[in-house]
């Protein structure tokens, strides 16, 4: 096996449906093509610097991946080449990835994948169509995979890198793939992303969020005013009708600031609220919170860019 012979996995963006997809609404997650991984071997005769690191993680994930390939036959949809794989770690196999870990852009998920195409026996690669049959075999074979990473799955983050192409989610098990609109690459509209310099831990942020579920009051809020914003947000960013996003994304981050305020990271919070008061851009959750990315809508992403110049922003969809 050569280094060319294996594909990048992108990483992976939830654009919406963060928190919300618990309790019911839609979710809809892309690739996000500005990071990537590639399970490689090194250049040099010797590994060097962290590809040591990451040769010594597969291994031990190698090692765990064949124990729940063992425990969870019967649930598993394909096998593995173990034999090729844990020759190519001896032989320097690692994972060269671009994509930051601890903010929720699916480093794990890339690396599932590019196990599940590298070395899954008898499946069909990424790159090619996927029926509706086959989508919900591949995320539930991720799911079980990803769960050494994270002790439970929806598999949805391995799905996406793997797949490579937006799906929109509908509770826990309906998925399906979206179109969405052409990207104009020099808009001045756009989607971005904000780089809060800080990693997040999601189990905390998710067991808060099931606790203030306990509220009958909070509850309702969820259901009656977070999902249709939400779900008006998803239609509007796949119709291409920049109005009515720019409007959701400004009640979503109203919402956030009022209801999600712990997942806000503080440095972020400042500029956060002046976003809403002065109308050039609106920041969202961008999964969990509480680091990584923060979402972010403008109508004019050059002055944005000078607004909240502290924090690194790149556009991910242009209008």
């Amino acid at each position: 096996m050569t280094a060319t012979s294996i594909p990048y996995f992108n990483a992976k963006i939830l654009l919406f449906g963060e928190y919300s997809l618990m309790v019911g609404s839609k979710a809809l997650s892309m690739p996000l093509p500005l990071f990537r991984g590639q399970l490689t071997f090194s250049r040099e005769d010797n590994l060097q610097g962290s590809e040591v690191q990451s040769n010594h993680n597969l291994l031990q994930y190698a090692r765990a991946l064949k124990k729940i390939s063992k425990d969870k036959k019967d649930s598993l949809s394909i096998s593995f080449d173990f034999a090729r794989l844990f020759n190519d770690l001896e032989h320097g196999l690692f994972f060269d990835s671009t994509i930051p870990q601890g903010y929720g852009l699916g480093s794990s998920g890339a690396l599932v994948a590019a196990i599940y195409d590298g070395y899954g026996q008898n499946v069909k690669r990424s790159g090619n169509s996927f029926s509706s049959e086959e989508i919900g075999k591949l995320k539930s074979d991720f799911s079980i995979m990803e769960s050494y990473f994270h002790g439970k799955s929806s598999g949805l983050d391995p799905l996406i890198c793997f797949v490579s192409k937006p799906m929109m989610v509908e509770g826990s098990s309906k998925l399906h793939e979206v179109s969405v609109p052409a990207p104009n690459t020099t808009g001045s509209k756009a989607l971005f992303i904000l780089d809060t310099g800080l990693t997040g831990e999601t189990q905390p942020l998710v067991n808060y969020f099931i606790r203030q579920c306990e509220s009958k009051n909070y509850l309702s809020e969820i259901t009656n005013q977070l999902l249709p914003l939400n779900e008006q947000a998803i239609g509007a960013f796949l119709q291409g009708d920049t109005d009515t996003l720019q409007a959701g994304m400004k009640a979503l981050s109203s919402f956030t600031l009022n209801h999600f305020s712990p997942m806000i990271p503080k440095p972020v919070k400042d500029i956060w609220v002046d976003g809403l008061k002065n109308g050039q851009y609106s920041l969202k959750l961008c999964g969990s919170g509480g680091g990584g990315m923060m979402l972010g809508y403008t109508d004019n992403f050059e002055i944005t860019q000078k607004l909240i110049k502290r924090f690194n922003i790149t556009p991910v969809f242009r209008f």
